[in-house]
Parts: structure tokens; C-alpha cells; sequence
């Protein structure tokens, strides 16, 4: 074998490791308060963690229900005196399928584009802020697809996009979008966040964890080997109490604590309320109202993670959904490194 022969067996073994090794995945984090905060600890994480990306809740666009249409609401507030923290902010806006649903017309989805590209352009200008990535959080459906896709092209052609910088754009998807994706589309942006939360069923009283309920995971889980489009994975990181009465859904007590919630007497998977009174610090809770305590631990996280390994396509990064949740505290940096390792 000559000289020129071994050399390219070793450049093509070469490429060949190159390939059959994936990068170190980078962790990031959801930031969803309309506040903007990171007090010294939640830096200390980031820094530990070598987290340099925020993906930054900037508002929401629900429907109004009035002649005015979609509105926005939940704006992020930054504190003048406060120092961001991380290298870079992606801000995310959460737009209701709602909002798509009600469009009388395609071009309704233009003029929400400008309205939005414009509006996020004013809140960077204001802070002094630079973006490479925008982000649009959407559960669309197949009525809704034409109407949202169209809003993400056009969030493109808009002037105040460009004075952003032309940064990236990415979506939220939902594990029913990758799986039914023939019907629901891929959307016409340059990544995803596959959504590995929210999975369960939310408004039933048999479901027993909507937040990560691996047996419903396992139903969607296999079609993520084939999806096309470049993504990210986000994971939960935060707890809720569901509230149901007389059988049927009531609300939502977001980021409330087991040990509020094991102040109730407990039935089965549920905690009752015997007695009308407030519950934590924003609540009021009505006498009969039974709730579902709802919550991520290491062990569920992991077998979360072995799933996702097996199907996923190597080279993504790890969201978690959101920094400033009690559950969030209760893990170390060291904790979430070695979870991490898990993906």
C-alpha cells in the first residue's frame, strides 16, 4: 500500500470519528416573568453552567374579542438600574392560536407581522438591546397553519426587522406537530424548540402529571427521528396546581409549592379544599375545588432524556422552561450539568 493510499484511509477514519461524535450540547434557559430578574444566584447558575443565551418572554398577543383584534399584553419590564446578565437575549413572543383562528383574511397575518416585528423593535431600541434570534411561541393547528405560516414569512419582510439586524427566527413546536406534520406543516423558520412539556392531558381528572407524562411522550416520541427541520429541545423545569371543581377544570395555580399544596388534605392524587380561604400568595380557592399537584424531578428528567437520546438527532441544545420556578431552585448547577449529560 503506497503512501497516498494510507493517507486516505486515515483522513476518511478521520472524518469518519468526526462524525460519529457529536458536539457538547449547550444549556440554556426560558426566562417567562413579566419582570425582567436575575438576582445574584440566578447568575451564579448561568455562569456555572456557562449559559450565555436567555430566551426572554418579551409579551404575549391574545385575541380581545372586540373590533380592536389582537392585542398585546404581559410586556417585559426592565428594571433602568439592572444588568442583563448573559451574553444575549432572545426575546419570545407567546401568540394564542386564537389570535390566527379569528383572521378574516391572509393579510390580517401581514399586518400582525408589522405590528409585532415593530413593537419588538421599539422595546430593543428603549433598552439598548442587540438580538441575533428572534422566537414565536404558537400551538397552531391545521386551520391556523396558512394563516400563522404566513405571519412568520412576513415577520421577514418587515423594515423594523431589518433595523433589528435581520436576526434568526425560530418556533415552538409541539410533539402532535412533529408527529402529524404532513397535516400541520413544518414552519417556514430557520429552527425549532421541540416542546417536551404540556404533553398530558391538561383538563382531564385522570391524567396524573400533564406537565411530563412519559406514556404519552412514548406516543409521539419515534416520529422525532424523522422530523426535517433543525432544532432544540426544551424540558420542564416548573410545577402547578391544577384546579377542578365538580369534576370540571377551573384553572391554573402556576409555580405554587408542594409543601402549599400538602397543607390540603389529600385524596388519591388530588388535595382538597374544605374550607373558602386564600391559597399561597395570589390565590383565593373555593370550598370543594380539588387540585392536582403537578411537578419535574431528576428521575422523570431522566427517563425523559433516555428517550429523547434515542430518537433525536445529535447536534441540539437544551432549553429548560424557566429559570425563576421554585422547582428551578431546588436543582444545583452541578445537578442540571449532570442531568444534562443525560440528552
Amino acid at each position: 500500500m503506497n503512501y497516498f493510499s494510507k493517507l486516505g484511509i486515515a483522513i476518511f477514519l478521520l472524518l469518519f470519528l468526526s462524525s460519529c461524535t457529536s458536539r457538547k450540547k449547550e444549556i440554556f434557559f426560558y426566562h417567562w416573568n413579566t419582570e425582567f430578574e436575575l438576582n445574584a444566584s440566578k447568575k451564579d447558575l448561568l455562569n456555572s453552567l456557562g449559559s450565555e443565551k436567555l430566551y426572554t418572554k418579551f409579551f404575549d398577543v391574545t385575541y380581545s374579542g372586540s373590533e380592536k383584534g389582537p392585542l398585546p399584553t404581559a410586556t417585559i419590564q426592565f428594571n433602568d438600574s439592572i444588568t442583563i446578565g448573559v451574553k444575549e437575549l432572545v426575546p419570545v413572543v407567546y401568540i394564542t392560536n386564537e389570535v390566527f383562528k379569528e383572521m378574516k383574511a391572509v393579510s390580517e397575518a401581514a399586518q400582525l407581522a408589522r405590528n409585532i416585528s415593530d413593537k419588538l423593535e421599539r422595546l430593543l431600541t428603549r433598552n439598548n438591546l442587540k438580538v441575533m434570534e428572534l422566537q414565536f411561541d404558537c400551538d397552531w393547528s391545521m386551520a391556523t397553519r396558512e394563516n400563522y405560516f404566513t405571519f412568520l414569512k412576513a415577520i421577514r419582510t418587515q423594515a423594523s426587522y431589518q433595523k433589528m439586524g435581520n436576526p434568526k427566527v425560530s418556533a415552538t413546536i409541539r410533539l402532535h406537530q412533529v408527529k402529524y406534520k404532513e397535516k400541520t406543516g413544518i414552519p417556514p423558520v430557520d429552527r425549532g424548540v421541540i416542546m417536551f412539556y404540556n404533553v398530558g392531558k391538561l383538563t382531564s381528572m385522570e391524567e396524573t402529571n400533564s406537565i411530563l407524562n412519559i406514556k404519552t411522550v412514548d406516543t409521539y416520541i419515534a416520529s422525532l427521528a424523522k422530523y426535517p427541520l433543525e432544532y432544540d429541545v426544551a424540558v420542564p423545569l416548573f410545577s402547578w396546581a391544577v384546579v377542578f371543581n365538580k369534576g370540571k377544570f377551573r384553572s391554573l395555580l402556576n409555580d405554587v409549592s408542594k409543601e402549599d399544596v400538602e397543607k390540603l388534605e389529600k385524596k388519591g392524587n388530588y388535595y382538597t379544599v374544605e374550607t373558602s380561604g386564600r391559597f399561597g400568595d395570589n390565590y383565593y380557592l373555593y370550598e370543594g375545588s380539588e387540585l392536582r399537584y403537578e411537578t419535574v424531578d431528576a428521575q422523570s428528567l431522566s427517563q425523559l432524556a433516555e428517550r429523547i437520546k434515542k430518537y433525536a438527532k445529535k447536534d441540539f441544545d437544551l432549553i429548560y422552561y424557566q429559570i425563576n420556578s421554585k422547582v428551578a431552585d431546588k436543582f444545583s448547577a452541578k445537578a442540571i450539568q449532570q442531568l444534562s449529560e443525560k440528552f
